[in-house]
């Protein structure tokens, strides 16, 4: 998986799903963001272990979330903003476990306030980290990978 293989999928999912256009931008660390943030995450175990993650500031969760379920931005709740995000990390999940080469399982997403999955994921590194941004608001997409010692004990 590279980045630019990142980048096209997340670029994707992103207008067909949500119908906004994101762009890559420089890193910023997400605890500098003006905002709280929002993240996501689903697993992938077979020939590829690891995890993507999704993480965005909330104003831009908000925004997904009014979008995929047609309502306006001041009326979205906080669990579409959970189903919206977790179907979000799902679907770039399903295109990043389709570029595995061989089969793969995937878990159902996981949604939480903060940015850091590396305490939740003990065992990876992150193999892959690009941001994006819409209209000023920012959005990382994270590859978590597990190291082969960890693959290799599980074999």
């Amino acid at each position: 998986m590279t980045s630019e293989h990142l980048e096209r999928i997340t670029d994707e999912v992103w207008r067909t799903t949500v119908g906004l256009l994101v762009a890559r931008t420089a890193a910023v660390p997400a605890h500098e963001w003006a905002e709280p943030v929002v993240s996501s995450c689903v697993h992938i175990t077979g020939s590829w272990e690891g995890t993507v993650v999704l993480c965005m500031g909330k104003r831009l969760a908000s925004l997904a979330a009014a979008t995929m379920f047609a309502v306006d931005a001041t009326e979205v709740t906080e669990d579409e903003i959970q189903d919206a995000i977790g179907e979000l990390v799902n679907v770039i999940g399903g295109n990043v476990k389709a570029l595995a080469p061989e089969s793969s399982r995937i878990s159902l997403p996981a949604v939480v306030v903060g940015s850091d999955y590396r305490l939740l994921v003990p065992g990876t590194h992150r193999s892959e980290c690009l941001e994006f941004e819409h209209g000023g608001l920012r959005l990382r997409v994270s590859l978590l990978a597990r190291t082969a010692t960890r693959v290799a004990e599980r074999s």
